[in-house]
């Protein structure tokens, strides 16, 4: 019950947002992007491995590329490699309430990969009202407002996938 009532507020508070917000995005190719920021749900150590390993190949096309992993619980005592926030750093309505995923959010990236790929409000958060010019996310229905390009995933899609597609799709994207 109380997480039904949470994001209701969670819901209702975005609504209101996003009535507000008036950013101005634009599409970025990879070869004129310099620096990409990456969302990832760092629950789970192995997604952590995965964006590492596609940050590390972004990094070799001399990208400056910039991680923030959330870590959906409220008792993550772990020191990460990367930075990173927990539950214990978000609102009750589910907003960062912390400077490291707040700085984040007011980073003006090229390029923003938000890398998770189940459903987390507070990323979604971020996402949604990140100063990227240029925002990308798997694709969740009523979940437009968030990103610019969607990735469309099959259930049987993991991580690995989607930074995969990623990847493919802004390779193939060319402005004129």
């Amino acid at each position: 019950m109380w997480q039904s009532v949470q994001m209701l507020f969670y819901h209702y508070y975005m609504k209101q947002r996003l009535q507000q917000h008036r950013a101005q995005h634009k599409t970025i190719t990879l070869q004129d992007a310099n620096s990409i920021g990456i969302l990832f749900d760092a629950t789970k150590e192995e997604n952590a491995v995965w964006v590492r390993r596609f940050a590390s190949e972004l990094e070799k096309q001399k990208k400056h590329v910039n991680l923030l992993g959330f870590i959906n619980s409220a008792n993550a005592q772990e020191q990460t490699a990367y930075p990173s926030f927990s539950r214990k750093e978000v609102t009750w309505y589910l907003q960062p309430a912390h400077h490291i995923p707040n700085d984040f959010l007011e980073k003006p990236f090229d390029i923003l990969i938000n890398a998770c790929i189940t459903e987390l409000a507070t990323l979604e958060y971020i996402a949604t009202f990140s100063n990227a010019k240029f925002r990308i996310a798997p694709y969740f229905e009523n979940k437009t407002h968030c990103a610019d390009l969607f990735i469309c995933l099959k259930n049987t899609d993991a991580l690995p996938d989607f930074l995969r597609k990623t990847l493919h799709y802004l390779q193939m994207i060319k402005t004129r």
